[in-house]
């Protein structure tokens, strides 16, 4: 009889331990028994390597016509519907087919509730979504998109597919992220959707530096500060070109002096200005430059690199039009790509459009603040945050009329007032889905002109021979200090004045020089009767345009290897200069020396120069700047940039800026040049003989987006470097492709870093990331019927008839 009870009990512990989650530390462990289950675990996410899917019928109430989903080699999703409806509940349904889980994420880690289901260790990321205003952002954007019903039933349509394949699932079925943090779907909404819009803005237009400026400039004087933080860069060659005509008459232009208002931040920071921010390029040259005499169009987007990727490959077709491209998991339409007549690509502009305003308080609770003399009572926003195994979090937020007021960080007690804030006045939510299917450049026009945020440049080529780029989106009407400093936030003056009319936001179309371009440099010369300093990229651009400038009969295959050029101005500026300060050494630094002076400049993966520079520069850099790191703990700066740095050895190397202040000594530039050099030897000695290549000492690491070791793949021969046409960095890169030559038929190449397939255990997860490190590209096939391709799975989408 013991035995026999000795058998239950283990039988109810194993039960017990096998069907309930388990924290460890930070660490949610999912129930073992359901998570190991063969017939519901995560085997049944396995696929098989040379497995081939099944045509399927589908019954669904979503659709009102039938539609058929026919699928490449690569599971790229081509749809063939008769309606904008249907279309659009397809893309819904085949995007949560591969990247459900991805759509679920992104809008929750914009939203602020990974809480929820990640627990207590998510707590303080979620209250800062929540106190920058995600919520009040994404619940403004829907009220805009409300008011124009047409769009609105875009966006519903594509939730309701969306919703159609998450019904269509047994928990057996899920992907295995909610298998191993033991949750489910939720339904999809057009909330949803904008908060991963909105996750997008925080990436592309939340940079400012307001309150570092403001420090710089009590801190430094205006002399200085104007002089090692300018605002352009006399060597830059603009998105615009220089000399282009504005045949317009400006409005709400304001002049004023730079004030200066004290500000005492909550934390210090000194930070190096080389990091990359996330760029981009693009281009087209004119049929005058090709060989063809068609135009082609380029665009290699820059962004975080993770898996499954950003981007999600897919065509549209229906009678109206036939796009292809790469879409938005989590949103309709197409955002780059071409049909059958033009063909468009995006770069950021870099518009700053966050200002911060300090606040007078009228009380000590923080309930009342000045504005024009008068006592405005804030606003409460009562955020509620689940937190998953603990009680939930109730987190105030104060707003003004500027926008929510920071309580925590280097910016505690200063109002945030954001573009991305405001609801829409246009037809935002459709605009990609209309510029889809443009026919001619006056149209796109039209419909860019709904574009809101992030502002964008978008470059343009199409079938006629037009070549051009606009920049789209709204920029702020600001003073000619451009919002660069912290704002008095009791004077409504201090606001923006309204937005630069669409119409006169800056363009070009056909240029003399026979082709556009954008590397998320500074977007227009001085003569822009505005302020759009736009642009935070020196180096790209002007490389970028020097091989443009000298293209003549360019093919396809020569934009490809444009997309994968590794050769650096700012190595190539500064590295002569270096060079020439030194002299003798031992065998070890002649060797060095030698390999740097014979260097090309290019970030090829299999060189060890690359490392050398980069070990030089950054010791170079710290030294010139030392005072900037040696201040007291109270400052939050940064230093001056790359570029500044450059400027300063090329033109001014007797500068007194090079000096290390905690030496007694006045040091020369020679003097900094030759000690960061044997101190950048020395770093090298210390690098393994089997990491001195740059592929391998640098390594790019594709992280999968939950950064589960196992799901992401790290990459020791990528080449490039972040101010390199290839901007390809330690986790960013191009995560995006695309060369489209507008012949008859248009032809398009293109490749990301990863897979359709958000599975990790399905062959389609990875596809592309060998080719992508290689520069290699596919040959999109751009179907004009569902019968010009052998699918390699279809769907059927039939009415249910309920």
């Amino acid at each position: 009889m013991w035995k026999l009870f000795l058998y239950a009990a283990l039988w109810i512990t194993l039960t017990l331990v096998l069907n309930r989650s388990w924290q460890l530390g930070d660490i949610v462990l999912p129930p073992l028994g359901k998570f190991f289950s063969p017939g519901s675990g995560f085997w049944q996410n396995a696929e098989p390597k040379h497995a081939r899917t099944h045509d399927q019928d589908l019954l669904l109430d979503g659709v009102i016509e039938d539609v058929r989903v026919v699928f490449d080699e690569r599971m790229v999703p081509h749809i063939f519907a008769q309606s904008d409806k249907d279309a659009y509940f397809a893309q819904g349904y085949v995007t949560a087919m591969h990247r459900l889980w991805q759509m679920d994420l992104s809008s929750r880690a914009a939203a602020g509730e990974l809480s929820r289901i990640l627990g207590p260790r998510m707590l303080e990321y979620d209250k800062n979504q929540r106190r920058m205003g995600m919520g009040f952002a994404a619940e403004n954007a829907v009220k805009g998109w409300e008011k124009y019903p047409q769009d609105m039933a875009i966006t519903n349509a594509y939730a309701a597919g969306v919703n159609a394949y998450i019904r269509s699932l047994d928990p057996n079925d899920y992907p295995v992220e909610y298998k191993l943090l033991n949750y489910a779907p939720e339904s999809w909404t057009p909330l949803k959707s904008a908060y991963f819009v909105k996750s997008m803005a925080t990436r592309l237009c939340l940079e400012e530096d307001d309150l570092e400026n403001t420090l710089l400039l009590e801190w430094l004087g205006r002399e200085r500060f104007n002089a090692l933080f300018p605002e352009h860069n006399p060597n830059d060659d603009p998105v615009i070109p220089v000399g282009t005509l504005w045949d317009f008459q400006p409005v709400g232009v304001i002049k004023d002096s730079l004030p200066t208002i004290s500000v005492t931040p909550n934390e210090s920071r000194a930070e190096m200005q080389k990091d990359y921010h996330e760029g981009s390029n693009n281009w087209a040259v004119a049929g005058s430059r090709t060989q063809s005499g068609k135009p082609i169009l380029c665009n290699d987007p820059h962004l975080g690199l993770s898996l499954p990727s950003v981007w999600y490959e897919i065509q549209i077709v229906t009678p109206h039009f036939n796009v292809y491209g790469v879409s938005l998991p989590g949103a309709p339409g197409v955002i780059i790509g071409f049909n059958e007549y033009l063909a468009w690509g995006m770069t950021n502009v870099g518009q700053d459009v966050l200002d911060w305003y300090s606040i007078q308080w009228a009380d000590s609770s923080q309930t009342m603040y000045l504005l024009d003399e008068k006592q405005v009572p804030v606003e409460f926003r009562f955020e509620e945050i689940a937190v998953r195994g603990g009680n939930t979090v109730i987190d105030t937020v104060r707003y003004t009329v500027w926008g929510p007021v920071r309580q925590d960080g280097p910016h505690e007690g200063l109002a945030m007032r954001w573009l991305a804030h405001e609801m829409p006045d246009t037809r935002e939510a459709s605009m990609f889905v209309r510029l889809n299917r443009t026919r001619t450049h006056a149209e796109f026009v039209s419909v860019l002109s709904d574009f809101q945020t992030p502002a964008q440049n978008f470059v343009f080529a199409d079938k006629q021979g037009n070549i051009a780029l606009h920049v789209g989106g709204k920029l702020p009407l600001r003073s000619d200090h451009g919002g660069r400093l912290v704002q008095d936030g009791s004077h409504s003056t201090s606001g923006w004045t309204g937005f630069i009319p669409a119409s006169h936001n800056p363009s070009t179309l056909n240029p003399f020089r026979g082709f556009v371009s954008s590397a998320n440099q500074e977007t227009t010369d001085s003569t822009y009767p505005y302020i759009c300093h736009g642009g935070f990229e020196d180096f790209r651009g002007r490389i970028l345009n020097r091989y443009l400038t000298a293209l003549k009969n360019g093919t396809p295959e020569e934009m490809k290897s444009l997309q994968y050029n590794t050769v650096s101005l700012k190595a190539e500026e500064l590295l002569p200069h270096l060079l020439s300060a030194i002299s003798g050494g031992t065998d070890e630094e002649k060797h060095a020396l030698n390999m740097l002076s014979e260097w090309k400049y290019d970030y090829n993966p299999a060189s060890a120069a690359p490392i050398l520079f980069e070990l030089w520069y950054d010791a170079f850099y710290e030294a010139l700047w030392d005072d900037f790191y040696t201040m007291e703990d109270s400052m939050y700066i940064y230093a001056p940039e790359a570029w500044c740095t450059n400027l300063l050895v090329l033109n001014n190397p007797g500068s007194e800026e090079f000096d290390i202040d905690s030496t007694p000594v006045r040091e020369s530039f020679q003097d900094i040049a030759r000690s960061s050099f044997r101190k950048a030897m020395e770093a090298y000695d210390e690098i393994h003989d089997t990491q001195r290549t740059w592929g391998r000492y640098r390594e790019t690491t594709i992280r999968h987006l939950a950064n589960i070791p196992a799901f992401n793949r790290t990459l020791t021969a990528a080449p490039g470097q972040g101010d390199a046409l290839n901007a390809t960095t330690r986790t960013h890169g191009p995560s995006w492709r695309m060369v489209v030559h507008l012949t008859e038929p248009v032809e398009a190449f293109v490749v990301y870093p990863g897979g359709q397939s958000g599975n990790p255990g399905s062959r389609y997860y990875d596809t592309m990331i060998s080719s992508w490190e290689k520069g290699e590209y596919y040959t999109a096939k751009y179907l004009k019927t569902p019968e010009d391709l052998e699918p390699t799975q279809s769907l059927y989408f039939k009415h249910s008839g309920k």
